[in-house]
């Protein structure tokens, strides 16, 4: 117990000068388009366009076999995206999977069934 003790005291004294040690080294992160330029080194932004008349507000991405993509709405809506892949995005096709969902957070997707 004693040992216990002296661990937990130890932690409690030296946590808040770890915590001031590690903001310090991070320093101050980038903001505004300084932080979209570095972002640009290491991800490909691109639009894809929406279901037309649609309010898209993604609350999960799930990737799909045959190249497509299974997305969840706030609004609880789950659509299917084929061609997000393709070099013209202008041929998307969007297919409305579910709806009337209670704001679904994750997607999953089961390409096997087990018995």
């Amino acid at each position: 117990m004693k040992k216990f003790t002296v661990t937990l005291l130890a932690l409690l004294v030296l946590a808040p000068f770890a915590s001031a040690q590690a903001k310090k080294k991070a320093g101050k992160p980038p903001a505004g388009t300084e932080a979209l330029a570095l972002q640009d080194q290491y991800y490909e932004r691109v639009q894809i366009p929406t279901p037309p008349g649609e309010v898209v507000e993604v609350s999960s991405i799930a990737l799909m076999p045959g190249k497509k993509v299974a997305i969840a709405t706030r609004r609880g809506d789950v659509w299917v995206c084929e061609g997000a892949y393709e070099a013209d995005l202008s041929k998307v096709k969007w297919t409305k999977f579910a709806s009337n969902l209670h704001e679904p957070l994750a997607c999953s997707i089961r390409t096997s069934r087990s018995s």
